[in-house]
C-alpha cells in the first residue's frame, strides 16, 4: 500500500489505468489525484460524501466498475476493478492510497 502522490503515480499509471493508458490520462490521473483533494469535494456535508464524490471522479479516469466500501469494519473506500488483487486507487485511514484491496482484507 503506498500513499498517492506523484511519483508513486507515476511509477503504476500503466497498471492503474491498464487497456486505457494514454500518456494523456497518465497527467489527468496524476494532477486529479495530487492538485485536489477531498478539501475541494467537501460542501459542508459529511466527510463521506466528499470522500466518494472525489473516488468517482478518479473512477472516470481508471473506466473502473464505480466506487466500493468496506465500511465499518474497514473504513475504506476504492474504485472497484472487479478483482481485489488488481492495482487500484483507494481512501485508507486519511489518505489517498494505491494499492490492492486483498492485501488489506487478509491482515
Amino acid at each position: 500500500m503506498l500513499v498517492a502522490n506523484k511519483r508513486n503515480l507515476k511509477t503504476y499509471a500503466e497498471e492503474l489505468l491498464s487497456k486505457e493508458y494514454t500518456p494523456e490520462k497518465e497527467r489527468l490521473l496524476i494532477d486529479l489525484c495530487t492538485k485536489k483533494s477531498i478539501d475541494d469535494y467537501n460542501k459542508g456535508h459529511h466527510i463521506s460524501f466528499a470522500i466518494r464524490d472525489y473516488l468517482e471522479d478518479i473512477d472516470k479516469v481508471l473506466h473502473t466498475f464505480g466506487v466500493e466500501s468496506l465500511y465499518p469494519e474497514f473504513d475504506l473506500e476504492y474504485c472497484n476493478t472487479g478483482d481485489i488483487y488488481n492495482m487500484t486507487i483507494f481512501y485508507y485511514k486519511g489518505k489517498l492510497r494505491i494499492g490492492d484491496i486483498g492485501s488489506i482484507l487478509e491482515k
